[in-house]
């Protein structure tokens, strides 16, 4: 927040304005795409630019089944939020997975982590790729993360600030909409924990299905006056707690609040 103080040199008049600003910069916010599987459910990704090409990141699980790797749906949407945040048209794109993963370079999963990058656009040429149709496309167009935005695994920082954003579609009651689908939601939390064998981060923000590959913003305080936002990975899973009930024997696996985060690294060596 910028304050700003006018008035003349005996101060009879003093006049102050607030220059709101956010928590994060405006284009951030963009950041978040929503994916719909033609065969229902979905979750949450992100549009990442590497010399000349532009890809979509998001988690395996949300396209794949996680133990065949089996595509989940042939077809998915994309629905992409408008460069300027006072536009209302959102860019909408069909994807044929089939296709797609019939060209063999369109293509890669993580064997390690719960990621996956798909070939989306071509900036010399410019050019959809094989695959990708576009529905509709907002005046303002759509942002991706540069290689300049991000932080690897040992950049991250415990303790951190964090913003985590997705379409967490499981939540809100249907018959009365508490919230607006369409748009991505925030979640505020800090870098709890990393582990260091399997090679995660562990925040503590709580997530839910519909979250699954959304991008995750670590906020660094470089000096006094210079602080970076930069992506470091990709919402991945929520860490349960087992709760057992008085009238079953069995556990039931609740929420614990904290979250996985798939770190960066796996998504630049699929580059």
């Amino acid at each position: 927040m910028t304050l700003s103080l006018s008035g003349d040199l005996r101060g009879r008049h003093c006049a102050i304005k607030i220059l709101l600003m956010r928590a994060i910069p405006d284009n951030n916010l963009a950041y978040p795409i929503k994916i719909e599987l033609a065969t229902g459910g979905g979750g949450t990704g992100f549009f990442l630019n590497d010399d000349g090409t532009v890809y979509v990141v998001t988690a395996k699980h949300v396209l794949f089944e996680p133990k065949k790797g089996i595509a989940l749906s042939e077809k998915f949407a994309i629905f992409a939020q408008p460069r300027d945040q006072g536009e209302d048209v959102y860019s909408e794109f069909s994807v044929d997975l089939k296709l797609i993963l019939s060209e063999t370079k369109n293509a890669k999963m993580s064997t390690t982590h719960d990621v996956v990058i798909i070939k989306f656009f071509d900036v010399k040429t410019a050019k959809f790729c094989e695959g990708i149709t576009v529905d509709k496309q907002s005046k303002s167009g759509i942002i991706g993360v540069s290689l300049g935005s991000i932080k690897k695994f040992d950049e991250v920082l415990i303790s951190n600030e964090v913003f985590v954003m997705g379409y967490p579609s499981s939540i809100g009651l249907k018959q009365t909409p508490q919230i607006d689908y369409n748009k991505p939601l925030l979640r505020n939390g800090i870098v709890a924990g990393k582990n260091k064998d399997r090679k995660i981060i562990i925040l503590d923000a709580e997530v839910y299905p519909g979250n699954s590959g959304g991008p995750v913003i670590q906020v660094t305080r470089e000096s006094l006056a210079d602080i970076s936002y930069s992506v470091i990975g990709l919402v991945s899973e929520f860490v349960p707690f087992a709760h057992k009930t008085v009238s079953r024997k069995d556990s039931i696996l609740n929420n614990s609040g904290y979250s996985i985060v798939t770190p960066i690294d796996p998504v630049l060596e699929l580059l």
